[in-house]
């Protein structure tokens, strides 16, 4: 039993984390391989790779016969589908010493045959035009990373400790000197246990007791309050379950078990 609850702990803190999957437009981040070969019926997510580079299938087929929405679509690619390219007498084509499907792979960086897997990106080569460990992929408006929890940032080069939970509780962590450390309010391996509360909470040596006007794990979310024309109380509406919450409700239902 006390397997099967630390595994479900465990399983609950990875569902928790937030890695950057989407751009800000909320749209899923296509990475190469997940992009077939082709611009026909079969294009998945409305991309394609066509001789070597990202396509975008239904604007590029429009554009094949018809000059002037050619001339928009090179323009829109090299703005859009491409990380170094510009535009030469009406084509997008990579800058000098740049290819790839994006013209995000750079030639002063190929190293045997591994050339692949090289960027130049801030004075310095990297895996695929990403820090720590992203992957290069492409969103509504522009090329851009998915990246790992805790990273955030259009080439993951910046720390977001708030991607490591829910956003119930993305307090529990804070970025301290290029690091995740726990919240002022929390402590331990997960920074799951509060230690203090906000806005005149009651720690109850584990938990936290919320006035009522705040609502959260450590009482640090406010609550609509109006007032009672009937009776002149002050009511005050706002969530006090999270998902953590209900995770732990469950661990407990199974221990009682």
């Amino acid at each position: 039993m006390r397997l099967l609850i630390s595994l479900f702990l465990v399983s609950a803190t990875v569902l928790a984390e937030r890695p950057k999957e989407k751009d800000q437009a909320g749209q899923r981040l296509i990475s190469i391989p997940d992009i077939g070969e082709g611009c026909d019926r079969s294009a998945q997510h409305g991309f394609g790779i066509v001789d070597g580079y990202v396509e975008h299938c239904e604007k590029w087929t429009e554009a094949q016969n018809n000059a002037t929405l050619k001339a928009e679509y090179e323009a829109y690619k090299c703005s859009h589908l491409r990380l170094k390219a510009r535009v030469t007498d009406g084509v997008c084509s990579c800058q000098s010493n740049w290819y790839g499907a994006f013209c995000h792979l750079s030639a002063l960086c190929d190293k045997g045959t591994n050339k692949t897997s090289r960027a130049w990106f801030n004075g310095k080569c990297t895996p695929n035009a990403c820090y720590n460990d992203g992957t290069i992929a492409v969103g509504k408006n522009m090329v851009e990373c998915i990246c790992p929890v805790p990273w955030d940032g259009r080439h993951c080069e910046r720390l977001a400790c708030w991607r490591k939970t829910d956003p119930e509780n993305e307090r529990r962590y804070r970025n301290d000197k290029g690091a995740c450390v726990c919240g002022v309010n929390y402590k331990g391996d997960n920074c799951d246990q509060i230690t203090s509360c906000e806005h005149g909470g009651n720690f109850t040596g584990s938990s936290c007791d919320c006035p009522l006007e705040w609502y959260g794990e450590i009482c640090e979310r406010k609550k609509v309050c109006t007032t009672d024309k009937t009776t002149g109380e002050k009511v005050c509406k706002g969530s006090t379950v999270t998902q953590i919450g209900l995770l732990a409700l469950f661990v407990a239902l199974i221990a009682r078990w």
